[in-house]
């Protein structure tokens, strides 16, 4: 008896690809809050921006992914990985080049200037929609590569996602603490540039490799069109809204850990335990249901969690913080806070109980669906 054939080269260097993406991602995104705190973004700021970055990265793959399949996913990530590349390049400019200064401690009030806040912004957009492109490509890779083993191909792909963003979050550390705050850009830079050249010069678009027929041309009113195609199933939108609740809570991780925590390494690794079981069966059952030359725009449709609970969470986040948390905090000579111990446990569960909520309500979602007659074929 012969064993499994091996996954084909481009399912490999996919997932190469998005181990350099994410550790660029997560190197950046670790920090980003408190670089913009320093640079006199003000006390609720930073949070917003952050979350909308998350939700551009998160909600656009729906758009991003359909003009994928149209286009062709090695084209797709190049564009992708030259948009990140000089993104983060315009996320350092204003320190490097432009003549701003970090704080010791972020004001509470706007400081910032337009000269630093236009590059700014406009690299938090190119990440946003460079990002959203990467995520069906790479999903989309697995979905055509893993054949009859996609428990298996997904399960590495999050993997991978898993091992870069702890690598990227490791390296960034290192050199923020060797140089400064403006290192992590550095950092995500050189990892956005290597995943360009994998892709130019390894990677192969799977449907080329699988054999897979070239697919008709589609007029852009009929790719915008097919972007509601997923919703029609009320059944699949109501799974995506009761599972925003745990991305909500997986969104503080960059909004209020590197804030108001103690316990920030244990608080990581439970949150890491629950989305390895949560993520990669989320993008295998998504993935079963997409139609053939659909993949990216339904694997887009897997991301869209995470998109609400960004949306959401940074401003909510943000006021947790400096409403409940501050309470009562003490202004450190160095111009950081003490968190007063009870305003700060009374914001951690908070968070805990919206957590429990969301657990629950899952549960009964998915008890609402076993009680559902069957559908008739």
């Amino acid at each position: 008896m012969t064993g499994e054939s091996p996954f084909p080269r481009s399912f490999w260097t996919a997932n190469g690809t998005e181990l350099f993406e994410r550790a660029a991602y997560y190197a950046m995104a670790s920090f980003v809050v408190i670089y913009l705190g320093q640079l006199g973004f003000g006390a609720y700021w930073p949070s917003t921006l952050n979350s909308v970055l998350w939700f551009l990265v998160y909600f656009l793959p729906i758009l991003s992914g359909s003009l994928a399949d149209q286009y062709g996913f090695k084209a797709s990530l190049l564009v992708a990985f030259l948009l990140l590349a000089v993104a983060y390049f315009f996320m350092g400019f204003p320190v490097w080049f432009g003549g701003a200064r970090l704080m010791e401690a972020g004001p509470q009030e706007v400081t910032v200037g337009w000269r630093t806040v236009v590059p700014i912004v406009g690299a938090l957009v190119m990440i946003g929609v460079g990002g959203s492109i990467v995520k069906p490509c790479i999903a989309g890779t697995v979905q055509k590569t893993a054949g009859a083993r996609k428990t298996l191909g997904f399960g590495i792909f999050y993997m991978i996602i898993n091992v870069g963003s702890l690598t990227g979050r490791l390296v960034s550390f290192a050199f923020r603490r060797r140089y400064d705050l403006t290192a992590i850009f550095g950092v995500s830079m050189l990892m956005a540039t290597v995943a360009f050249l994998v892709v130019l010069f390894l990677y192969r678009d799977p449907d080329v490799e699988m054999g897979t027929p070239k697919k008709p041309a589609r007029s852009l009113v009929s790719i915008l069109a097919g972007l509601f195609t997923v919703l029609r199933n009320g059944r699949f939108a109501m799974f995506l809204v009761v599972s925003s609740g745990f991305y909500f809570i997986y969104n503080q991780v960059y909004n209020l850990l590197p804030l108001g925590s103690l316990f920030i390494v244990l608080t990581v690794a439970l949150i890491a335990f629950g989305e390895l079981f949560a993520a990669a069966r989320l993008f295998e059952y998504i993935g079963s249901l997409a139609p053939a030359g659909q993949e990216g725009l339904f694997l887009g449709y897997a991301n869209i969690p995470m998109a609400v609970g960004s949306l959401v969470g940074g401003p909510a986040g943000a006021y947790l913080f400096n409403v409940v948390m501050c309470r009562g905090a003490v202004k450190l000579p160095s111009g950081l806070l003490k968190l007063e111990p009870r305003a700060a446990a009374l914001g951690w569960c908070l968070l805990a109980g919206f957590g429990l909520a969301s657990a629950l309500s899952m549960f009964a979602y998915n008890a609402w669906l076993r009680r559902q007659a069957p559908v008739a074929a």
